[in-house]
């Protein structure tokens, strides 16, 4: 009212400070004229008794006091509300009410707690029924028409959790659960922040039986999120966003704690002015950011302000060996030279220092590298094989290149995902009719399925692999004519893959185009630093295993909830966690690494 956080829930009554006016004229009535009567010894009575005077007229202060009091009559009987709930006309069905019970919505719930209550309370003096339908919720979560006492406890029960709203599935049970022939007054408490599929899921109340839509918005301009972290050359690069006409500063810390939550290093970044995204460097030592677990924004509780790194967040470290001496003379024909350019931008590259394996291979093994890349390297001394070994079976990837040594002494090596035939097959020479061949699609059971199998790349040379019953589940890539291109078997925790050209452009010209590039990032990828703790996501069997810890809304790692069984037909293919009040299960989609996606950009909700 008149902009002061006042509202009366009977205004009408209001117009009766319009009698203030003739209350003062009462007020201020003289009492009538006593008679006169002659008669003296009346006279001498009325001396002697001491008789109550009446004044001509009441004084100021009692005039004021009085209309004051009758003031305050009047503003009571309006029944006035101090921070009013919006003590909205109700339409006469039903009260829906959806709640954003999201990540966003950690940093004002308890606000959002007393809205959805004096809605509540409000709908049960008026005798309506209730529906309640969190938009962070199991599909077979229950919707139901409540009276007012029963919503009230429900709803008392609601938390915020560490994931991204559903309004459209919330929405759809709420018109579900209230009759068609009533009209229903839907309550948004909206976390303030849009998605895409907003406009198509309200725009489904038109054809429902909500006649009316109130809206309670949540404030974002408090909010600032990582949505991306990026392992390069020199420093780990985390991507920070706020929403537009952000109420902060433009200054923010960002710290990064190992496994243990010990702090490692902090880094402090700057939003220009109108920006809405900027970069963190927190600029450490190889060893040091790949120790790094966890990032937290400095003053911001909420699950988008942690961020939480994995294997695939560390840099790996390749060891490079090549056959071939003096390659720097001329590097383009080094068999190093297009792996070292296609893997440089993303890995941390070690070479070795005494040109000598039986030194060389235990001192890489040493620094614990995640992928050792051997171009053209035949016989490997029998001293270093026992090093190899232990290093694959903790779960290193040896990854090999062909080449005239490696085809003079394949027949006995033993770090070789297939047996290979003896020499080269020479493809388009003046003695053979076989025409170059082009690179099959790659088989769905290959790290490069995902991959389009590059239409420019031919080869002429390459190893050939013996027949084999499980050749096929060992070929990664094979040219048009069904010959392997790329084979790779388990050892252990790790992995052997062999490429049956050359690491440079002589046999083929993979090497120099950008399938050569993803396909050794896709090494990389499933790859782990032999030095790094390891964590298994998956048992023995398959079976995904409960989580260790998980982020709670407010950003900070806990305890996973108590495993549960599904309570509902139809759910026996999804696993669920029983939330701690213990009414609703939280889906294992929901318990997520990070909330966000690095695409993500903040939007308001209207």
């Amino acid at each position: 009212m008149f902009g002061l956080p006042l509202a009366f829930a009977v205004p009408a009554v209001l117009f009766g400070l319009i009698a203030l006016p003739v209350i003062w004229w009462l007020l201020r009535l003289t009492p009538p004229k006593p008679d006169t009567e002659v008669f003296p010894p009346l006279r001498i009575l009325q001396m002697l008794i001491k008789r109550e005077e009446t004044p001509a007229k009441s004084p100021w202060w009692l005039t004021l006091l009085r209309l004051v009091l009758a003031g305050l009559v009047i503003l009571a009987l309006a029944r006035p509300l101090l921070n009013p709930q919006e003590e909205m006309a109700l339409e006469d069905g039903p009260l829906l009410i959806l709640i954003d019970n999201s990540w966003a919505s950690a940093t004002d719930w308890e606000a959002r707690q007393r809205t959805g209550a004096a809605l509540i309370e409000q709908a049960g003096e008026q005798g309506k029924s209730i529906a309640i339908s969190a938009t962070v919720a199991p599909p077979n979560a229950p919707v139901n028409l409540l009276d007012a006492a029963t919503a009230a406890a429900i709803f008392a029960t609601f938390e915020p959790i560490a994931a991204n709203p559903n309004r459209a599935q919330a929405l759809g049970k709420l018109v579900e659960a209230s009759p068609a022939s009533e009209n229903a007054t839907l309550a948004v408490l909206a976390d303030g922040i849009a998605l895409e599929d907003d406009q198509a899921s309200f725009s489904t109340i038109d054809n429902s039986n909500i006649s009316k839509t109130l809206l309670f918005n949540g404030a974002i301009e408090k909010l600032v999120a990582l949505t991306n972290a990026e392992n390069r050359t020199d420093a780990l690069e985390v991507t920070l966003i706020r929403p537009p006409e952000s109420a902060l500063g433009d200054d923010f810390e960002v710290t990064a704690q190992d496994e243990k939550g010990r702090l490692l290093a902090t880094a402090t970044t700057s939003f220009e002015d109108g920006a809405n995204e900027t970069i963190a460097a927190i600029e450490a030592p190889f060893d040091l950011r790949n120790d790094i677990a966890t990032l937290r924004i400095s003053e911001q509780s909420h699950a988008a302000s942690t961020y939480l790194l994995d294997e695939n967040n560390r840099r790996r470290r390749f060891a490079l060996f090549s056959g071939l001496a003096g390659d720097e003379a001329q590097p383009l024909l080094s068999p190093l030279y297009y792996i070292e350019r296609a893997i440089g931008p993303y890995a941390d590259i070690v070479r070795p220092r005494h040109n000598d394996l039986t030194k060389d291979i235990p001192e890489i093994i040493e620094q614990g590298p995640a992928v050792i890349v051997m171009a053209d390297i035949g016989v490997l001394p029998n001293s270093v094989e026992n090093n190899i070994a232990q290093w694959l079976e903790a779960g290193g990837t040896l990854v090999r290149f062909a080449g005239p040594r490696l085809a003079a002494s394949a027949e006995n090596d033993p770090f070789l995902p297939v047996a290979l035939r003896a020499g080269e097959r020479a493809l388009g020479g003046a003695l053979t009719w076989t025409e170059p061949q082009i690179v099959a699609p790659f088989p769905s059971n290959s790290p490069f399925a995902e991959l389009q199998a590059p239409l420019d790349v031919s080869v002429n040379r390459q190893l050939l692999a013996e027949p084999d019953p499980n050749l096929a589940e060992k070929t990664w890539s094979s040219l048009a004519d069904g010959t392997p291109l790329v084979t790779g078997a388990r050892r252990g925790k790790g992995s052997i893959v062999l490429f049956h050209v050359t690491a440079e452009a002589t046999w083929s010209n993979l090497p120099i185009s950008g399938s050569f590039v993803d396909m050794l990032r896709r090494i990389a990828d499933f790859s782990a630093n032999t030095g790094a703790t390891q964590i298994a996501l998956q048992s023995t069997s398959g079976e995904t295993l409960t989580p260790m810890r998980i982020i709670r809304a407010d950003g900070e790692l806990v305890p996973p909830p108590v495993f549960v069984k599904p309570r509902q037909a139809g759910t026996s293919e999804q696993t669920f966690y029983e939330n701690p009040a213990g009414l609703y299960g939280v889906p294992e989609a929901f318990i997520a690494l990070n909330v966000l996606q690095p695409e993500t950009t903040f939007a308001p909700f209207s």
